[in-house]
């Protein structure tokens, strides 16, 4: 859960990298669900991968950041900064690019009365979605023990109610279920009756490694994939709430964050500090519908 944000903290054309040959089966582990006559087909022609086509039927690209640079036209990195159920203390310096790839580190070092620092990216007042919208990442997790990574998630342009997370990841999964999970989750409005709808799933393949995730909001329906694989659904009349937030024609706006302790769990003397704590984003992708 996100708590929302206090009024003193508020917060290319495509690009293909040279990277090392993937065999046919590495390129569908990597590939998002494509559009065919309607539904969600995943590892088809078309399916779009990190060196492979983003041409989707029903879909305009609208937005492919590859990350040679933080685009400080779309993104804004908090600094100075702290929210309310985290034990970390937001530093732009925290937010790095290197090699392509956007990291976010979390450090143990004690700044602004709190005992860790991270880092924390939004788009908000410079680039959102409208109310139907498909966005793609790939993304690599921490899963030390206090780490509350969210690689995506969005929230209204306007500040109302609803909250949408593609994907978060906590590291006490390990001692809570035996096994780590990709979380997915939906919220209605904040504040006496907040509600929440989450699906959680095993991890495909490597926790710890380079996964592609991927939302489909379409007219009364958001659907979210890992990998290809459909993980979470959600429709008219599930939850309850679904259209009240989900069908009021709002904008969102992107945030992408790494988040430590809070009530899914602290840091302790066996979390290994370092690249074991930092969340790495290799692209983000967008598109509307055509």
């Amino acid at each position: 859960m996100r708590l929302p944000e206090s009024s003193s903290s508020r917060i290319s054309v495509l690009r293909s990298r040279r990277r090392t040959a993937l065999t046919a089966t590495a390129v569908l582990a990597l590939a998002g669900p494509v559009l065919v006559g309607g539904l969600s087909s995943p590892g088809v022609a078309g399916t779009t991968t990190s060196t492979g086509s983003t041409s989707l039927s029903g879909w305009k690209l609208d937005l492919d950041d590859g990350f040679s640079s933080i685009n400080t036209s779309r993104w804004t990195v908090k600094n100075n900064a702290a929210h309310s159920n985290e034990e970390s203390y937001l530093l732009s310096r925290n937010v790095t690019v290197s090699s392509g790839i956007l990291k976010v580190q979390s450090k143990k070092e004690s700044m602004g009365g709190r005992k860790y620092t991270s880092g924390y990216v939004h788009s908000r007042g410079k680039y959102t979605l409208p109310n139907y919208f498909r966005v793609e990442i790939r993304a690599q997790v921490p899963l030390e023990l206090g780490m509350w990574a969210a690689p995506m998630w969005f929230r209204p342009a306007d500040g109302s109610g609803g909250e949408i997370d593609l994907v978060e990841t906590y590291g006490h999964d390990i001692k809570k279920f035996g096994e780590y999970r990709v979380h997915h989750t939906v919220h209605n409005a904040y504040g006496k009756g907040h509600q929440t709808n989450q699906k959680q799933k095993v991890f495909p393949g490597d926790p710890r490694g380079w996964h592609t995730y991927v939302i489909e909001k379409t007219k009364g329906k958001i659907e979210m994939f890992v990998d290809g694989q459909r993980k979470g659904l959600w429709q008219q009349g599930d939850p309850t709430w679904f259209n009240s937030i989900f069908e009021a024609g709002k904008r969102w706006s992107m945030i992408m964050n790494l988040q430590i302790g809070g009530h899914r769990g602290s840091p302790d003397s066996t979390t290994r500090w370092g690249d074991r704590t930092a969340m790495k984003i290799d692209y983000v992708r967008t598109w509307t519908r055509s």
